[in-house]
């Protein structure tokens, strides 16, 4: 039975560490039980000696999980009244929806270009079905798929 054996997550002061322990003058098994990493990991660390010591030097550092709550703060300062306000002014009218005051500033076309749109009452459910009715494929007889075979093979044959 074979033990799976979990990996570890070093950080980069963890890395640096393992670097200054090795270059200290100790066993590089020694260093591996201690940080409790592969002898593999270790020496890939140490053939990247150069990127995590500038890495631990930058001021810069690049943390996932404060990215995903910026994200996450983001998503929720949207309210519900910003994402009716799209719905409405994107065309699709809904006897529900009514007007909202919005202090966004309206995109100014030229005149000319609006009344080149026709008017329509188009709802949302007719913005969506729009293309259920075209016939995009068909299903075919037994004799258009044998001819459609023949075919193929004749100009095989004549390569």
């Amino acid at each position: 039975m074979s033990s799976f054996k979990k990996y570890k997550c070093l950080t980069i002061s963890e890395k640096k560490k393992v670097i200054e322990s090795v270059e200290k003058g100790e066993r590089k098994v020694n260093v591996a039980k201690a940080f409790e990493i592969p002898l593999s990991s270790l020496s890939i660390i140490l053939k990247n000696k150069e990127k995590i010591f500038s890495a631990s030097s930058s001021r810069v550092r690049k943390c996932i999980s404060k990215a995903l709550i910026m994200i996450d703060k983001a998503w929720r300062a949207v309210i519900p009244l910003t994402i009716h306000s799209y719905f409405k002014k994107s065309g699709f009218p809904s006897p529900n929806l009514v007007d909202v005051d919005d202090t966004l500033t309206e995109l100014n076309a030229e005149p000319s270009l609006w009344k080149a749109l026709p008017e329509q009452d188009l709802t949302f459910d007719d913005f969506v079905l729009v293309d259920t009715d075209i016939a995009v494929w068909g299903a075919q007889s037994d004799a258009e798929i044998v001819a459609l075979d023949h075919n193929n093979t004749e100009s095989d044959e004549d390569e």
